[in-house]
């Protein structure tokens, strides 16, 4: 009897590996005719076991229940991801060297001397780490490198005579709970935060006599449109629904008259209605959504209310967020890509003819790579 319940479950086991063999199979055909979505970037040239981890089939089950299971026992860590303290999700930093982040500042001193030999006024600014600088809310047993690479880095630029925005001390001063400002399943800062980045980039602006319309930086004059259980992160996808929650996100709409056009396809309108692309959040149901301003963001010009001047604004994903405010202000909006800064040459400017430009950045996303510190004035040249 022994024998053949010995016998059953191996006949099972070896079906059940015949089926979810099948299934991913079938999965990478139909991922190679383009009809299977995945969550993660595939290189071009991805082999066939890269191609079955991605379209894995039930992956989004087995993953759920593998986090159910050590979310149960207590676990903190799982792919990679860890969760903190106070629940939110992040990646662990490791050290970068010294020299690597010297040299990204020193590429970023050569920009701003750039700008400044052209009586261009440039502002740089660094957004917060996902990892608080003044509460790490580690487990114990963890540790992570992220402020201390950023401490190096901005050390640079002081020795270098480099002015910054750090967004951490300002954001700290509205809320000294930074973890308020992110996503708990993602490194990227919520809606809430690019509004008060804003705000605080505006103050600092100012100073330097750019004018800001008083509605724009009014938080009074904007309604939340709140789009419920839709966004699940990038980190969150690593560990499954298991292991995390969906999140609720919100688009500030002005409440103020905007009107805006874009200039890839000349589309006028509300500017709730040009920046925002709410398809979004219907075509991606895998959650991987934190914002709902359109991809191809190159240029805008405010017909309504405005400054009058023309920025150009550096920015990666984390800058997303801060877009709608700045087109609101400024009469002409240029985005420049901070992931392929060696775009960002003098022909380009020329173009743009700025009358004001701002780097943001997240240093999670860009320290120790060349390809956010490769701008063609000097540095990492």
């Amino acid at each position: 009897m022994k024998k053949f319940e010995n016998k059953l479950m191996g006949i099972v086991f070896l079906i059940l590996i015949l089926l979810l063999s099948v299934g991913t199979m079938l999965n990478v055909f139909h991922f190679r005719q383009g009809d299977v979505p995945v969550n993660e970037q595939l290189p071009e040239d991805a082999d066939t076991e890269q191609e079955m981890n991605a379209v894995f089939y039930e992956k989004e089950e087995f993953l759920k229940l593998n986090g159910m299971m050590r979310r149960m026992l207590g676990q903190r860590m799982l792919n990679g991801v860890v969760r903190l303290n106070n629940g939110q999700l992040t990646y662990l930093h490791e050290p970068i060297e010294a020299e690597t982040l010297q040299q990204n500042a020193d590429n970023i001193s050569a920009l701003y001397n750039y700008f400044a030999q052209r009586g261009i006024p440039f502002w740089f600014a660094i957004t917060p780490d996902k990892i608080s600088m003044y509460d790490d809310e580690l487990p114990p047993g963890y540790t992570d490198s992220s402020n201390d690479n950023i401490e190096i880095f901005l050390q640079r630029l002081r020795d270098n005579g480099t002015p910054y925005i750090d967004l951490r001390e300002g954001l700290h001063t509205i809320d000294p709970d930074l973890y308020r400002f992110f996503y708990l399943t993602d490194h990227h800062w919520t809606t809430e935060a690019g509004f008060y980045a804003f705000t605080l980039l505006a103050e600092e602006m100012q100073k330097g006599g750019v004018y800001f319309p008083e509605e724009v930086l009014d938080i009074h004059n904007y309604t939340q449109e709140v789009h419920e259980d839709t966004l699940f992160g990038s980190w969150g996808q690593r560990v499954g629904r298991g292991f995390a929650d969906e999140e609720d996100l919100a688009l500030w709409i002005p409440t103020y008259d905007t009107q805006v056009m874009r200039g890839f396809d000349s589309l006028r309108g509300t500017l709730g209605d040009v920046l925002y692309d709410r398809s979004v959040f219907e075509t991606n149901t895998d959650g991987l959504v934190y914002d709902g301003v359109l991809l191809d963001t190159t240029r805008f010009v405010n017909e309504g209310h405005s400054n009058g001047k023309r920025i150009l604004f550096i920015g990666d994903s984390m800058a997303r967020t801060v877009i709608p405010y700045f087109v609101a202000s400024f009469r002409e909006f240029w985005w420049g890509d901070a992931y392929q800064s060696e775009t960002i040459t003098e022909a380009k400017i020329n173009e743009v003819s700025p009358d004001v430009v701002i780097l943001l950045m997240s240093p999670w996303n860009n320290l120790g790579s060349e390809v956010s510190f490769n701008y063609p004035f000097g540095g990492n040249q």
